[in-house]
């Protein structure tokens, strides 16, 4: 196709199918089985520009939700549920009120990390929200307590094996051994010049053995003079957070 007219008429006819809007580009495009090649050949530099030829106002991005907006929603409807919502949840949620982010708007954040899901992502911004503490603890519990079956059955869990970063994306961790996660997370952000952060614990029956494992492991990247801080690499954190009980 290289008829400019031929092109615009195609635009109209797909803004008529789609409420008197133009379409996103790749759907017109994919719709109409053409390319940015017949865009060009029928002289437009742009997707926006034969929008504007045919009338139409092209669609403008919508911005994207702040980051404490996104997660302000999302705990609130933790805090709702009384446990980390569902994809169900999200789509509930938001036929019930459409101005509720999207699922997808949660999947991008996802992948925004550092932490390597929605939930751990959740849990480090409610703990450095302290109206949100109760999220925290209520979506680490469920974290900690998943059941792990082992050839005796349900494992006993008498306290977890944290770790921990300072600075969003500092090299500097944290292992240490306690019964509480969020407590001590609370007690360590009051201590620290930068913001600390719960990357993972395991939970286990033996947390100075499992804590000595780990600190044992990581011996050779242990800070000069430091017992609990090493500077770990993204592969040994990685490995860390494949345990959930040890």
């Amino acid at each position: 196709m290289n008829s400019r007219s031929d092109f615009l008429q195609l635009l109209q006819t797909a803004a008529k199918a789609n409420a008197g809007k133009p379409p996103g580009e790749s759907t017109f495009f994919r719709d109409a089985g053409l390319t940015r090649k017949d865009l060009w050949a029928a002289g437009f530099a742009s997707y926006g520009a034969a929008c504007e030829a045919a009338g139409l106002r092209a669609n403008t991005l919508t911005p994207r939700m702040p980051d404490s907006d996104l997660l302000r929603l999302l705990a609130t409807l933790a805090r709702k549920l009384g446990r980390f919502p569902t994809k169900g949840a999200f789509e509930v949620t938001r036929a019930a009120d459409p101005t509720f982010p999207s699922w997808e708007a949660f999947k991008r954040r996802e992948k925004q990390g550092p932490e390597n899901t929605l939930r751990e992502i959740l849990v480090a911004w409610c703990l450095e929200n302290e109206e949100f503490a109760d999220v925290a603890a209520m979506l680490e519990v469920a974290v900690a307590t998943v059941p792990t079956r082992t050839p005796r059955g349900k494992p006993i869990v008498n306290g977890y094996v944290y770790l921990m970063r300072y600075g969003s994306g500092g090299q500097v961790f944290k292992i240490g051994l306690t019964d509480d996660v969020a407590r001590r997370h609370s007690q360590l952000n009051m201590m620290a010049p930068q913001d600390v952060r719960v990357l993972h614990s395991i939970a286990t029956d033996d947390p100075p053995g499992i804590e000595r494992y780990w600190k044992d492991r990581f011996e050779a990247k242990r800070l000069e003079g430091k017992k609990e801080l090493f500077r770990l690499a993204p592969d040994d954190v990685a490995a860390f957070k494949s345990r959930t009980y040890q």
